[in-house]
């Protein structure tokens, strides 16, 4: 029998068959008697260069499928491959943006390094920042990479914790007003706030300002912390910040409600950890004042859905007068008496007066109201009881409600804006404790002259999923409530644009503080087929050439071409006679010079419109300059949710939590194998985990875009999506058996 490389591929002599010609060839030249039993001493000689002699011929088969692509791995496939010119991918951290909170002049380095809590992934900055104001703590955004070249997960808020020990910055959460002092606030507006996850709520009265409609920010730094824990107020000239007392993980700050949101110009986005979710957000190109007489309307879309119309109305554009009384006990002994009253006049209707009943002897008219009670009431009950009985006077265009700001006092707002709702307060109450103020603080309205602030308060009474505010420079704000990649702001016109000047030209976005996932150094299986199709690609014709050409550069993973050879545009929005590059990773600007070198003779190449078409200018070698478009993959994030049966003494050596991640290591393999634009059949991610030792069944598995997974269906994958599988995004639930 012949061996080493014959027609079949390389046969090698195993140690037995060493040994033997070893043994036969010893009984030809010594002696046909020697004694070569494995317990002589020929006997352990042959046996010690037996192994050894087998040893080499393992080492020939090893050196010959080296150069077999089927079989080799590691360097020796890296040498094979580049024949091809075909390059293993290489290790490549994962990348973030951290908006870090710097002190008055301080500065980030280059090389920082901050972690996903005390002991999680560490991330190290490859930029660094300075904030240059001298007076105020700033918020910087710095990029950053996994100090792991691999797929590190840092889902948005959780890298919060500072690691290289520097003074000047710190990982508590901020949040800057955009809007400057003075700030026109109303009586009773209120700011509601969740600080490291506890929510308290400011109200604003004017006993706490020299001018509650020009509040100052030093007036408002001492309101807010007065009524909060855990919060610190900076004010700086006219400008607000606010801090968590919280450094590092737990620190959050979130505005979540309240009527003063839009006056003090504050983001609702929730400020937490370092890598932030941003929300849409759009400014008008135009600052206040705005001509907003006439009625106009704005058009606006937020996050995708149905269109808004918000329609500014004249009486958005004024203010309305407001007053106060202040109850007391209705005792007969030293509170309010039988017969006792009070008037409101509010300067549109005859004056109304209201008089205290305990006996029901009191005849009402349009402008006579009984206010009954027992004569025993708490001052809650009898503020509830006026308020009441105000209400329902049918000839007072008044609203009256129990006060915020105070447990014994009743507010009373005029329903018009202006001045003429300026109107008197009286009552003949004996008590000194009954407290009247009138109807004051009414303002005209003037569309002509309508501010920021009234028409982000004229938008905020009618947007939804959506909210205003008025920045430092004079313009309005429209952001949306959703923050990351799903929120999105569009203005498509209506007739108070021409005043407010929004662009009609774009849908703003927001931005994920999620982190994009880097990779390991690519698998041996995976540079294994992406050198086949290099191999197979370049005889095939222009689009086969086109995709080998795109495939060989650095950084790219996949790539597929698409042609449209019909006369008319196909589904996929490619023009007659066109053909498309779909390319997951490498430079923009590599990728379309290679296509350029490659595409066919007067076709145009085509790129899909939005965020994930790419188009470079490539200058020939006439010095003519071609537009060379392509489409990135819109890479889908899964998520998996699975149980399994397992055997707890050998599933993950004894240890659950190893287990778990081998049935995690194995989903997200089976996702990598995957290729642009193809589906996900379940039954291939429910088989997967079978391999792990440990694994006796698959009770269920799910698999989703949404991060709770519900589908349990195949799921169609266009042509230009990539479904993307991570480790951090698979749930793995092990029943004992």
């Amino acid at each position: 029998m012949k061996f080493g490389v014959i027609k079949e591929g390389f046969l090698i002599k195993d140690v037995d068959k060493v040994i033997s010609e070893i043994e036969d060839d010893e009984r030809s030249e010594i002696s046909a008697s020697l004694n070569t039993n494995p317990d002589s001493v020929a006997g352990q000689l042959n046996g010690i260069f037996g192994d050894k002699v087998a040893g080499l011929w393992e080492l020939g088969l090893s050196i010959y499928r080296s150069f077999h692509p089927d079989h080799n791995t590691g360097d020796a496939q890296d040498n094979v491959a580049a024949i091809s010119g075909a390059k293993r991918l290489g290790a490549k951290s994962s990348e973030v943006t951290l908006s870090l909170n710097l002190d008055p002049l301080a500065i980030v380095p280059i090389g920082a390094i901050v972690g996903i809590g005390p002991t999680g992934e560490r991330w190290e900055t490859t930029s660094g920042a300075i904030n240059v104001s001298g007076v105020l703590s700033a918020t910087v955004d710095v990029s950053a990479k996994s100090v792991e070249k691999k797929e590190v997960s840092g889902n948005a808020g959780s890298i919060d914790t500072i690691v290289t020990a520097s003074g000047g910055w710190s990982a508590k959460s901020a949040l800057q007003g955009l809007a400057v002092a003075p700030f026109q606030l109303l009586d009773s507006q209120t700011l509601i706030v969740s600080i490291d996850g506890t929510t308290e709520t400011v109200t604003f009265s004017p006993v706490d300002f020299v001018d509650i409609a020009a509040a100052t920010a030093l007036e408002l730094k001492s309101v807010i912390e007065a009524q909060t824990s855990g919060l610190t107020v900076i004010a700086s000239g006219n400008i607000l910040r606010f801090e968590s007392n919280t450094d590092g993980p737990g620190s959050s700050i979130h505005v979540v409600g309240g009527t003063a949101i839009a006056t003090l110009g504050l983001s609702r986005e929730k400020q937490s950890g370092m890598n932030v979710s941003r929300s849409a957000k759009i400014s008008s190109g135009n600052s206040e004042t705005f001509d907003m007489s006439g009625s106009p309307s704005l058009f606006v879309k937020v996050d995708g859905n149905v269109l808004q119309s918000i329609n500014f109305i004249d009486a958005d554009f004024g203010v309305k007068s407001s007053g106060f009384i202040t109850a007391i006990e209705a005792s007969l002994l030293d509170g309010i008496g039988d017969g006792d009253t009070f008037s409101i006049k509010d300067n549109v209707n005859p004056v109304v007066t209201f008089v205290f009943d305990n006996d029901g002897t009191v005849v009402e008219a349009s402008s006579i109201r009984a206010v009954n009670h027992t004569g025993t009431e708490t001052v809650q009950a009898m503020r509830v009881i006026i308020v009441d009985a105000i209400n329902a006077a049918p000839l007072l265009d008044v609203v009256a409600s129990v006060s915020t700001k105070n447990s014994s006092d009743v507010f009373i707002q005029n329903s018009d804006v202006g001045v003429a709702g300026n109107g008197a307060i009286v009552e003949s109450v004996v008590d000194a404790g009954f407290v009247v103020s009138g109807l004051s603080g009414g303002v005209d309205a003037t569309p002509l002259i309508a501010t920021s602030a009234q028409v982000a308060t004229s938008i905020n009474r009618q947007i939804s999923n959506g909210h205003a505010y008025e920045d430092s420079s004079g313009q309005v704000v429209i952001e949306s409530l959703t923050t990351g990649n799903n929120s999105l702001i569009e203005i498509s016109g209506g007739s108070a644009n021409g005043a407010l000047g929004f662009s009609t030209s774009d849908e703003k976005g927001g931005t994920s503080g999620d982190a994009i996932l880097g990779m390991s150094v690519e698998s041996n299986e995976s540079f294994r087929a992406r050198r086949e199709a290099l191999v197979q690609l370049p005889g095939s014709g222009p689009l086969g050439a086109m995709r080998a050409a795109v495939l060989k550069l650095d950084g790219v993973s996949q790539a597929f071409v698409f042609e449209n050879v019909s006369n008319s545009v196909d589904a996929f929005g490619r023009p007659p006679k066109s053909f498309e590059v779909v390319v997951l990773g490498g430079d923009s600007i590599e990728i379309a010079n290679a296509i350029f070198l490659k595409k066919p003779l007067g076709i145009q190449p085509f790129a899909v419109p939005g965020a994930n078409g790419v188009t470079v200018p490539v200058t020939g070698s006439q010095g003519n300059t071609y537009q060379i478009g392509f489409s990135r993959v819109d890479e889908i994030d899964m998520y998996v949710a699975i149980e399994v049966k397992v055997d707890s003494t050998v599933f993950g050596g004894g240890l659950s939590s190893l287990g778990a991640q081998l049935v995690r290591d194995a989903i997200e393999a089976q996702g990598e194998s995957l290729a642009i634009g193809e589906d996900i059949t379940m039954v291939k991610f429910r088989c997967a985990p079978l391999e792990v030792v440990g694994v006796e069944d698959i009770i269920s598995i799910t698999i989703d875009s949404m991060p709770v997974p519900v589908n349990t269906a195949n799921i169609a994958i266009a042509g230009r999506e990539l479904a993307k599988f991570a480790s951090a995004r698979i749930s793995v639930i092990a029943t004992p058996i």
